[in-house]
């Protein structure tokens, strides 16, 4: 059978987004399908005592040490190292960086196929004084766009294949970087509903937010939405979990104090993804309006979990949140509408029940993690001639 490398900067036990969750449902399902695979992941502040080489679970991993979790410094670092081993490339059948980000500078001794996990990059305009999402360091955000956007652009034209995880990125990257569609393939995300069947959690009047930049996914706008909501339940809890950014994290601190909530707020930087599997399973609602956002994993996890999703109409969101049925989409910064929509599912559980379950069924029919494992199959197969 075919041998796999992959690139990608994170990598289990690194599991810090979508692209950790993507490296761990993938490298499983191409072992189990009796391909050889290789990795090259990074290493960095508590997980810098990973071993730099090691098998896990039938993977050959190789670990970069950085100074700091960063794509960017990835896209140096990988490309750097992959000059120096140069055997990783060569000899393998395919190259599969899971971010564009994670490989424009390798040595390509094969074919490669790259993802686009989302369309911040290709969507952003060159304007520096237009920025499609609420931001205090536009200055900061707009160079590293830049960087980002000329590294990404070089990733996809070293590309064989492009892979974006939703409809909405596959246009954009066509549209902003002029591809030719037959070289862009979709493949969408996976969930393994399973995880989510054995926990057993008490459930609480718990209002859930996860994400890493908290002022693009929404944060101000759930902050002074959770006012109205604790006026009709004065014991209700929002619990924002991700790494935001701490300038922000301390604005909303502020801010929830300064509306009189700050006992029903509560900030959690990281958590494992066992425990983080725990908070869905005690929540009774899942928030997420995020100004400029792909097709969050924690959308799909909320709603493998059975939890009802507020979000907004925006980039790849609609294609799982269906508006009535597995969820509410609210307009960008409308904060009144946000507060009523989270008021409205709290006082209807019989509603939530039922949008949870449907949420569930739409991601066990199209975002099964087995499904995305041959789908990614299928596309080696047109590469490189392996059974699908």
């Amino acid at each position: 059978m075919a041998t796999i490398t992959l690139f990608s900067h994170e990598f289990p036990p690194i599991i810090l987004s979508g692209v950790g969750n993507t490296a761990r449902f993938l490298s499983e399902g191409l072992v189990n399908s009796g391909f050889k695979v290789n990795a090259v992941t990074l290493r960095f502040g508590k997980y810098n005592g990973l071993k730099a080489t090691e098998r896990v679970n039938g993977v050959n991993v190789h670990r970069i040490k950085l100074p700091l979790y960063e794509r960017i410094v990835f896209s140096a670092y990988s490309g750097m190292f992959s000059w120096m081993n140069p055997g990783l490339t060569t000899d393998t059948d395919l190259i599969h960086a899971l971010d564009s980000r994670d490989a424009p500078f390798i040595f390509k001794g094969k074919p490669m196929m790259v993802n686009v996990n989302d369309f911040v990059l290709a969507k952003t305009p060159l304007n520096p004084f237009v920025v499609p999402y609420k931001a205090y360091d536009r200055r900061r955000r707009y160079a590293y766009t830049c960087i980002a956007r000329s590294i990404e652009r070089i990733a996809l034209r070293r590309a064989d294949v492009i892979v974006p995880n939703s409809q909405f990125t596959r246009r954009s990257i066509i549209e902003r970087y002029k591809l030719n569609p037959e070289k862009v393939s979709l493949v969408r995300k996976g969930i393994d509903t399973g995880e989510f069947d054995a926990l057993r959690e008490k459930k609480e009047d718990m209002i859930l937010l996860v994400g890493g930049n908290l002022q693009m996914k929404g944060g101000e706008d759930v902050m002074r939405a959770m006012k109205m909501v604790a006026g009709k339940f004065p014991k209700a809890r929002l619990v924002l979990i991700g790494r935001g950014d701490p300038i922000n994290v301390s604005f909303l601190k502020r801010l929830a104090v300064r509306l009189g909530v700050g006992k029903n707020v509560e900030f959690i930087s990281h958590l494992s993804h066992d425990e983080l599997l725990r908070y869905y399973a005690r929540s009774r609602l899942f928030i997420l309006p995020s100004y400029m956002d792909s097709l969050p994993q924690v959308i799909l996890e909320a709603m493998a979990a059975r939890l009802p999703v507020i979000s907004s109409p925006y980039g790849g969101i609609p294609e799982a949140v269906d508006d009535g049925k597995t969820g509410m989409l609210v307009k960008l910064g409308a904060v009144g509408e946000l507060g009523d929509k989270m008021i409205h599912i709290l006082e209807n559980p019989g509603l939530a029940k039922e949008m949870g379950e449907k949420g569930r069924e739409k991601v066990g029919r199209e975002y099964d993690f087995r499904r995305m494992v041959k789908d990614y199959i299928r596309i080696y197969d047109r590469l490189i001639g392996v059974r699908a």
